[in-house]
């Protein structure tokens, strides 16, 4: 396979997102360990979300390859995981009416700052915190300190669940970043099918275009059956070049539970009207006109039914580009037959 059939993929171990998040679920599995009731049905709800958020990221990015639409996809998942376990989190300290530290606490920025790549580091970040908090109290006890205990002895379970919630914004608004330049190359360059139609088109139509203007401009390139004006560098009239059928659309049979590889639909113009249809055979024999290709589409679909193929043996047509078969109209329903005339009787007068 060519490099540009099928880029680069699967590098998600050098994704920062994908380094957060995996570091956010040995967090969670030791907070849950710790922490939560080894009975509740919470502490599987949060480990699974911990390590879906990991799991989809490298998923997505291995998927990549033949599936932009997939990778996306995927990526969406790992950040609606992450976004499920803050909740738990968060749950966790309302519940046990424990401080949710503020996004500008100078803890948060602390963590931030030292970028701990392993659970151990965070747990030693936290004993920092804790140990700081304590020695404030004892200080606060003795009168040194104007601070509270209530407000400045922080426990660990509630310093471990902020750190957490502090990883998670850090993976989220990473993945956030991430999925929107997901989205912006799939606007600009389209998904696997389109990246392999491209690539077939281009070897089956042999040069490109701008290879085609440095060959001296032939009169005539054949290809497929039609013709078209295509101006050429270097000479002013128009070189008449044979241009490819246009793919519009798929047919899909089923093959137990799978579908099996879709049948390209193509259009071409024959005269004034656009003719649809199939390249291979035997379904190369069914095929739709129309002088608009909504209209060939919908003359497709017609004679498509036509065929004896039970329905449930297949799916489509599925046009593509915005294509909106328009079925032609029915036949103008016959004129009733107009009333018989009524002859009244001629009745003679009665004779005298």
């Amino acid at each position: 396979m060519s490099r540009s059939l099928i880029p680069k993929h699967g590098g998600y171990r050098k994704l920062k997102s994908f380094q957060v998040a995996q570091l956010t679920y040995d967090v969670t599995v030791r907070f849950c360990g710790r922490y939560i009731d080894p009975r509740s049905r919470t502490r599987d709800q949060m480990v699974q979300a911990a390590r879906s958020g990991v799991q989809n990221i490298a998923e997505g990015s291995q998927a990549s390859g033949t599936s932009k639409k997939m990778e996306l996809k995927l990526t969406n998942v790992a950040r609606a995981s992450l976004e499920e376990l803050r909740l738990d989190y968060e749950d966790f300290l309302r519940q046990r009416r424990l401080a949710i530290w503020e996004r500008k606490d100078p803890r948060r920025k602390a963590l931030i700052d030292r970028r701990p790549d392993t659970a151990d580091a965070v747990a030693q970040w936290a004993k920092e915190i804790h140990e700081k908090g304590g020695r404030r109290g004892q200080r606060g006890l003795s009168g040194h300190d104007p601070l509270s205990m209530s407000s400045i002895t922080s426990t660990y379970s509630e310093i471990a669940a902020n750190a957490a919630l502090t990883l998670i914004a850090v993976a989220t608004a990473l993945l956030d970043r991430q999925i929107a330049a997901q989205a912006r190359t799939f606007e600009a360059e389209g998904g696997f099918t389109e990246r392999l139609y491209r690539t077939r088109s281009a070897r089956r139509n042999g040069p490109s275009r701008s290879a085609r203007s440095s060959l001296h401009c032939p009169a005539v390139l054949w290809h497929h059956s039609e013709r078209q004006s295509w101006p050429c560098r270097t000479q002013k009239e128009p070189v008449v070049i044979q241009v490819a059928r246009r793919f519009v659309g798929t047919v899909h049979f089923f093959q137990g539970p799978n579908k099996s590889n879709p049948i390209a639909l193509y259009a071409r113009k024959q005269g004034a009207d656009v003719v649809i249809g199939a390249v291979v055979e035997p379904w190369n024999a069914i095929s739709g006109s129309g002088p608009t290709i909504n209209k060939a589409a919908g003359n497709f679909e017609v004679n498509w039914k036509a065929q004896p193929i039970p329905a449930e043996q297949y799916s489509g047509p599925h046009w593509e580009e915005g294509i909106k078969a328009e079925k032609p109209a029915p036949p103008p329903k016959p004129a009733a037959p107009a009333p018989a005339p009524t002859t009244v009787p001629v009745t003679e007068p009665p004779t005298p």
